[in-house]
């Protein structure tokens, strides 16, 4: 069994007191609807309408048709079968890194199958982990998260159209990405590929900072060794990725966790360095994943599943669209409200639809004084997601569009992704920073 040292997981109970703390601080042709009384780009028309205007402007829009193959193919092999693919993650359809792939699965494996058995286990975790949040809790369908993509050799690109959560959205969570590969595994099972990370709300924004890759990778090996239904014992992938680290936690963030009692409680748990930091701090990784076999699962139950939460910004963040430079940000302030419908036939199909919404206020800053050096603008925040999946196929399209309405200079910033087995394979995206119209 792949093993991470001598760490102790019961030091975790003084993650709980950090949790509270930061809890009070973060049709299938029409997968987005129009938001009422919102100026939204949202039906399939409006679209191609917003792309043929940036296209009208010169602006350049960044196109990806799924024909790009990454050069970093990881293969990981058990018995007679083996899977290659890209040992990341993306949000587009090219080879630009955002999480690692952590955990591949064997066996009784589709992803609504590792859903349904994670989603059947209770929150007894005692005595691995602390009888406290998130430990203590189960997996729920997930609300927030962007859509990703990976890449598998025989099959290409491919979307995660599964997510799930241990812990609320607004605390620490464990956040699981399941993408189907559409291989059999020579056994009448399958292969699916995860990326699991321990990640905090950052208060006062919707925004998540990934804490760990490797205690998240414990959590979900935990769970489904617990489950009774594992047809081998765990083992690691051998070195697939980026190690002995990879990304980082940024240290303006690290720095204001890290000055409280409780976060740099956690930090030491997490073998990081005190704050404050000079430098950004790098997020360990060992390289390897964790090679799970399945055989059997929980029954897969039908049923609909709703979840929603709001989240209220009131903070300092980089400009996120037309940033001029490091010194350009924006006192943010309102609420963006997120909502997800799950739903799981009689007959094994999966669907979904989140979206989030909302109008914002914000104020250009001098970051070093934070003092306000502009007229506050309403910012329009809107996202949705639609995903379909079942043992024959899975199909994911994403919508993002973030409009700022400053006089005389609204900036706009939109992009689509579609892949799947069925339908167009494709990201664009275009960002307008000045529109003298």
């Amino acid at each position: 069994m792949k093993t991470r040292g001598n760490r102790n997981w019961f030091a975790i109970l003084t993650l709980c007191a950090l949790s509270l703390l930061l809890t009070t601080g973060c049709s299938e042709n029409d997968p987005v609807a129009p938001t009422p009384g919102a100026e939204s780009a949202s039906a399939p028309v409006d679209i191609e309408t917003e792309f043929a205007i940036a296209a009208d402007k010169g602006l350049t829009i960044t196109t990806q048709d799924g024909s790009d193959i990454p050069m970093e193919i990881a293969e990981v092999f058990h018995g007679d079968s083996s899977v290659a693919f890209w040992p990341y993650t993306g949000t587009g359809l090219s080879e630009s890194p955002v999480d690692p792939i952590n955990l591949v699965f064997k066996g009784a494996a589709d992803p609504l199958q590792i859903r349904a058995t994670l989603m059947s286990l209770d929150g007894n975790r005692a005595p691995a982990f602390p009888d406290m949040a998130p430990f203590n809790l189960t997996w729920i369908d997930a609300v927030g998260g962007d859509v990703q993509t990976t890449y598998v050799t025989e099959t290409g690109w491919r979307g995660s159209v599964i997510q799930l959560t241990l812990g609320e959205y607004s605390g620490l969570r464990v956040h699981l990405r399941l993408f189907s590969t559409g291989l059999d595994d020579g056994n009448g099972g399958t292969w699916t590929l995860g990326g699991a990370h321990f990640e905090v709300m950052i208060p006062g924004t919707s925004e998540h900072q990934v804490l760990s890759w490797e205690l998240a990778e414990q959590v979900v090996m935990y769970d489904l060794a617990r489950c009774g239904l594992l047809a081998a014992m765990p083992a690691p992938t051998g070195l697939i990725n980026a190690a002995p680290s990879f990304r980082n936690i940024p240290a303006t963030i690290y720095n204001a966790l890290g000055a409280d009692p409780m976060g740099a409680m956690l930090f030491q748990i997490l073998g990081y360095p005190a704050a404050p930091v000079s430098a950004d701090v790098d997020l360990p990784s060992d390289g390897q994943g964790t090679l799970l076999v399945l055989g059997g699962s929980a029954p897969v139950e039908a049923g609909i599943y709703t979840n929603s939460v709001v989240i209220d910004y009131e903070q300092a963040v980089p400009r996120p669209i037309c940033n001029s430079g490091p010194y350009d940000w924006l006192w943010v302030t309102g609420p963006l409200t997120f909502e997800t419908r799950v739903e799981v036939t009689a007959t094994g199909k999966f669907s979904y639809r989140s979206t989030y919404d909302g109008v914002l206020t914000a104020v250009p800053i001098d970051i070093l004084t934070g003092q306000p050096i502009g007229v506050p603008f309403d910012a329009q925040i809107t996202g949705k997601q639609f995903g379909k999946h079942d043992k024959r196929f899975h199909k994911v399209r994403s919508f993002d569009r973030r409009l700022a309405l400053q006089q005389g200079a609204p900036e706009l910033f939109f992009e689509i992704l579609s892949v799947g087995d069925i339908g167009l394979v494709e990201y664009r995206a275009f960002e307008r920073c000045f529109d003298e119209d």
